[in-house]
């Protein structure tokens, strides 16, 4: 009679091999508002959301500002520094949102090794960018942004008059 072979899954397979697993605890979303303060006030709508089936983290920072101002600052705010690059911009109902996502080839996604993939090829779990991690990054990207609509002439994000609709220079 042939031995038989108890197989078990991916997930099963990481869960024995790493006993932290942060991604397993941690909340799928979270929302608040972040206050930059650069003269004035700047206030920030921020978001965390989890990626349905790769299950890394993305971070998403949003504000209200005019059409016009996000002209002018698209260029730079795309060559923003935080982790991995912003991989995401949208401009919606004078709402600008700009954002990036966790899952980078040095990054960590937990559904890539639920898919069967290799963990040296989608990175070590060491290499997991926790939400207290996106939360820094979040941070760093809104005081970036913050002195970007500065440098384009705003107060609080709104533009403060004909004058200052320039172009950034």
């Amino acid at each position: 009679m042939k031995e038989e072979q108890q197989l078990i899954s991916h997930m099963q397979a990481l869960a024995l091999m790493y006993e932290d697993r942060p991604w397993e605890e941690e909340p799928d979303e979270k929302s608040y508002n972040l206050t930059i303060v650069r003269g004035e006030p700047i206030v920030f709508n921020c978001e965390i959301l989890r990626h349905p089936t790769l299950l890394h983290l993305c971070g998403y920072v949003s504000i209200d500002i005019p059409k016009e101002v996000t002209n002018q600052i698209r260029m730079r705010v795309e060559r923003l520094d935080v982790h991995g690059g912003v991989t995401y911009f949208e401009h919606k109902k004078d709402r600008m949102t700009v954002g990036f996502d966790c899952s980078h080839s040095v990054d960590f996604s937990p559904g890539l090794y639920r898919a069967g993939l290799n963990v040296r090829v989608v990175g070590h779990p060491c290499n997991y960018k926790t939400i207290a991690y996106v939360e820094k990054q979040i941070k760093r990207l809104a005081g970036n942004l913050a002195d970007l609509l500065i440098r384009a002439g705003t107060k609080n994000g709104k533009v403060q008059d004909k004058q200052d609709q320039r172009v950034l220079r």
